[in-house]
């Protein structure tokens, strides 16, 4: 009976350890949240008995290592080496483009645009956090507030082992995690009292539902949006032709509708993948408030990167790089 428990805690350890090596293959950021709440379990919030610190660390340092080891066998497995699947050799400047880039990107917290502002508050209450709590000796927290500091490039370990430098957005998801709970905890620290950090807390959430909001409306929704109305506009001013296909030449990021496009996903075209032309217009053609588009619901649709030097007789040329005099127009007519 007593061997019973401690089996079973070796069984569930090493499948979790299996799976999140597996999650790792198909989508690192997601993984790495593993490591945040491995962290976040150490924080000082009650006591914790030294074994089962010991069992978390070991669990840590495996799932630490399953990070570490897939870069690796990415390199390894890689026919054609790129920036992506080859080591980092100068580890002084990848730790500095590590400071400049990706932890100031992630400190803006739920900002996407990173920007001075945020992240000097962030800084600030760190500072003052440290002060505060060895003020008032709380050691246990100021260890807590240099692990979450330290734990910053661990969270982001795969993405400093390799010799890309390109802080996209998906990898910031475990490192802005773990800085926002590093940014709540060393606020607790400068505000002590429970009441006004609930309602700080409650401020702070309340800001970063408003800026999510916004920020989707103005990278997504919108921009998607009018690239969908444009390009149906065009449909429906050639319907009544005889058009036997559809040519979608494709934007270019400069040409985009969004008046700023962040890392690779925010403003950016949905045509500017060179799988999304023919699903764009099958969505574009079946809007049940166009019914004039629905005889274009079968014609065959081409796409292109530039424009083609001849066109088909009888083909619909939709030049979506224009994406960006048609962002300026609907902004120029938009109701003031």
């Amino acid at each position: 009976m007593t061997w019973k428990p401690l089996w079973k805690g070796i069984v569930c350890g090493l499948g979790a350890i299996a799976s999140l090596s597996a999650t790792f293959w198909m989508y690192q950021p997601c993984a790495m949240f593993y490591l945040v709440w491995l962290i976040l379990d150490q924080l000082p919030t009650r006591a914790v008995e030294p074994r089962r610190k010991i069992a978390t660390g070991i669990r840590g340092l495996l799932i630490f290592a399953a990070g570490a080891l897939l870069p690796y066998l990415s390199i390894v497995l890689q026919s054609a080496p790129n920036p992506r699947a080859s080591a980092v050799t100068n580890i002084g400047a990848k730790l500095q483009w590590f400071i400049q880039g990706p932890l100031h990107n992630a400190s803006a917290l739920f900002e996407l645009a990173p920007g001075t502002t945020v992240s000097t508050i962030v800084v600030a209450i760190v500072i003052l956090a440290i002060i505060c709590y060895g003020w008032r000796r709380e050691w246990r927290s100021v260890l807590a507030v240099v692990g979450l500091l330290a734990a910053a490039p661990i969270v982001y370990l795969p993405n400093l082992m390799i010799a890309d430098n390109w802080a996209a957005y998906r990898s910031l998801f475990s490192l802005a995690a773990l800085l926002v709970v590093l940014t709540a905890f060393a606020l607790r620290g400068v505000v002590p009292r429970a009441g006004i950090l609930s309602v700080l807390m409650v401020l702070v959430a309340a800001r970063a539902a408003t800026v999510c909001s916004e920020q989707t409306r103005r990278g997504i929704i919108g921009p998607q949006a009018l690239e969908l109305r444009l390009t149906q506009q065009i449909l429906a001013q050639n319907a009544a032709q005889n058009i036997n296909g559809i040519h979608v030449i494709q934007p270019h990021w400069t040409h985009c509708a969004a008046e700023r496009v962040l890392y690779d996903e925010f403003g950016v075209a949905t045509t500017l993948h060179p799988w999304s032309p023919p699903h764009f217009i099958w969505a574009a053609t079946r809007d049940a408030t166009l019914p004039q588009l629905h005889g274009m619901r079968d014609l065959p649709v081409t796409h292109s990167p530039d424009r083609p030097t001849k066109q088909r007789r009888g083909e619909l040329k939709i030049d979506l790089q224009e994406l960006g005099d048609w962002r300026a127009a609907a902004e120029w007519f938009a109701p003031k």
